[in-house]
């Protein structure tokens, strides 16, 4: 809507900025911080500001949350392989409950679970990166056959969701430094958040006595196109000029 920072908030989102990506940071030290301009200085602008350059910028997982040295000798690991066939067989569930019958079993799978079998070459998936894509085009295929774009949350989820998990299995199975590591303050840290959905919402938690001041600033100064507003609770739509 035109809205222009002055120079002392450009400065504040600087310093956020930096404050939020600080250079040498490790996993487990702190990063952000607080605004504290003096009252009338605009610092719900300046916030906004911080939330808008940052728009659909996931957050990036640290080096720290993943070694995955042992992908090649994944193929000898009774263990290993034995997540990889549960994840394969899971996919597999996935088409048997709709029969792939709208389709052909999609091409991804059956390469995966060839891997997974030891029947493929091992340099069908060099990296575990690899083998995560045809993962993911996988699921793509079986949202889409649930209905795409109109598939509802909950089925959206009973995809995505025990796949996410199975893949999180197979990659702590690959991490060497997981029986000593995983006993340290920061390797709990690392189980624990690891399994977090990163995600590049923005959560806003204000006292109920602002909440009418940060949605007339919304309205104001950020395009309705660019933002989708809902409201705490039942997460209802927000609209400008509506209420």
């Amino acid at each position: 809507h035109g809205c222009r920072l002055h120079p002392h908030q450009l400065r504040s989102l600087r310093v956020m900025h930096a404050a939020e990506a600080p250079a040498g940071w490790e996993f487990g030290a702190m990063r952000g911080g607080i605004l504290a301009d003096d009252p009338g200085l605009g610092k719900t602008v300046t916030m906004l500001a911080l939330v808008l350059s940052t728009l659909g910028t996931p957050p990036a997982l640290p080096p720290v949350f993943w070694d995955s040295r042992g992908w090649p000798l994944l193929r000898t690991n009774p263990a290993g392989l034995q997540q990889l066939l549960k994840l394969t067989n899971f996919l597999r569930r996935l088409g048997f409950e709709r029969g792939w019958a709208s389709g052909p079993e999609p091409a991804q799978l059956r390469r995966l679970a060839a891997f997974a079998n030891r029947q493929g070459a091992p340099g069908d998936y060099p990296t575990i990166e690899a083998f995560e894509t045809d993962v993911e085009a996988v699921v793509r295929v079986a949202v889409e056959r649930r209905g795409g774009a109109r598939a509802s949350i909950e089925q959206v989820r009973a995809v995505r969701e025990p796949v996410r998990l199975h893949l999180l299995a197979v990659r702590e199975g690959l991490d060497p430094r997981q029986r000593g590591f995983n006993k340290t303050a920061l390797g709990k840290r690392v189980q624990m958040e690891r399994r977090l959905i990163g995600t590049s919402a923005t959560l806003i938690i204000v006292p109920s006595s602002l909440l009418e001041h940060w949605h007339e600033q919304l309205c104001r100064h950020v395009d309705p196109a660019v933002l989708q507003l809902r409201r705490g609770g039942d997460g209802s739509p927000s609209r400008c000029g509506g209420g």
